[in-house]
């Protein structure tokens, strides 16, 4: 048993903590002992594990700003057609029709001729007043007359999918900016899951507890050693710059 082996763990960074616990997981599971793989540190390690992975995960940043373009587009172009469209019943010959129109009309641009041309962040909250403005109970007998209730409840739809996609990007760059609560849970999930083991080790001894034991601390002199590796090699890189740069 390493009695230093959550001062180990500690030691390492986030990528390599997070490789750790993926090779323990996949010792434990390729190890053919029940009681180690349906554990009570061993269930809670997974648990973790799957979070604390997903600060790694591969996001596509060009992909999530081209779904917000496109949301972006598609309300903005709603907005308009709505403002068009009612704009031309202002002359209908049905007066009841006309009075309903100057009605919504006056909430389309109580904000101005053009949403459009506010800046972004102001824009959505202007969506946001105008939509809860059309939607107002004293508002449900006009759309209806206009036949836009179903127009204005996409363009609802539309602002609330664009706060969504906006507000993901946001919580995923947050996510990867701080870490640290989640690496502390990880850390501690790793160090607990290696006690129990070795518990249960003592408890079993049998060659199957022991080499299970034997291939988890191998797995941290691993990382260990890779980590080491590679910040010689980021060194020698450096210092080979350094060289280049005053040659």
């Amino acid at each position: 048993m390493i009695h230093n082996f959550k001062s180990g763990v500690n030691k390492l960074t986030n990528e390599t903590l997070a490789t750790l616990s993926l090779r323990t997981i996949e010792a434990v599971s390729n190890s053919g002992i029940e009681q180690a793989q349906t554990s009570k540190q061993f269930i809670a390690l997974k648990q973790v594990n799957d979070n604390y992975q997903t600060l790694f995960a591969p996001r596509s940043q060009k992909l999530q700003s081209e779904q917000i373009n496109i949301c972006f587009a598609k309300r903005q172009g709603l907005f308009k057609s709505i403002t068009s469209y009612t704009s031309g019943l202002l002359n209908s010959p049905d007066a009841s029709v006309k009075q309903s129109a100057v009605e919504v009309v006056r909430i389309l641009t109580a904000h101005g001729t053009t949403i459009a041309g506010a800046r972004i962040a102001e824009q959505t909250i202007r969506y946001i007043r105008v939509i809860e403005m059309l939607k107002a109970e004293n508002m449900v007998a006009h759309l209806e007359k206009l036949q836009l209730s179903e127009r204005v409840d996409e363009l609802d739809r539309l602002q609330r999918e664009y706060e969504n996609l906006y507000t993901g990007r946001g919580n995923d760059r947050i996510s990867m900016l701080y870490p640290s609560a989640m690496r502390k849970r990880m850390v501690e999930a790793l160090s607990l899951h290696y006690e129990e083991t070795c518990w249960m080790a003592k408890q079993h001894d049998t060659d199957a507890w022991k080499t299970l034991i034997a291939v988890i601390e191998k797995r941290l002199s691993e990382v260990k050693t890779s980590r080491k590796s590679s910040s010689k090699t980021s060194g020698t890189e450096s210092e080979a710059a350094q060289g280049l740069q005053s040659a």
